[in-house]
């Protein structure tokens, strides 16, 4: 029996792109409730523009706006935080 050892260049693999929160907040919380971004602005007395930025992937999620949807949806302020932090770093 024998074993191949192959090494690969770390340039040899594309990481996979983070995804801005926007399209996660979108899927995995807006649409599962059927909420529109003007619900979700007037449950966070949020400007509607603000919120639909953020969806669309043209603002980030600032540190006010994580507070206020880690209590709409009952997560944390950081998980909102951490998956702003790994679209910049992309």
């Amino acid at each position: 029996m024998s074993v191949r050892i192959t090494r690969y260049n770390s340039a040899d693999y594309l990481e996979p792109a983070a995804i801005h929160p926007g399209e996660i907040l979108r899927e995995e919380f807006l649409e599962p409730f059927n909420m529109e971004a003007a619900d979700l602005a007037t449950e966070l007395g949020t400007p509607v523009a603000d919120i639909e930025a953020v969806l669309n992937g043209n603002a980030p999620v600032t540190d006010e706006l994580a507070s206020k949807l880690s209590s709409a949806f009952d997560t944390s302020s950081q998980f909102w935080l951490n998956m702003q932090a790994a679209f910049d770093r992309s």
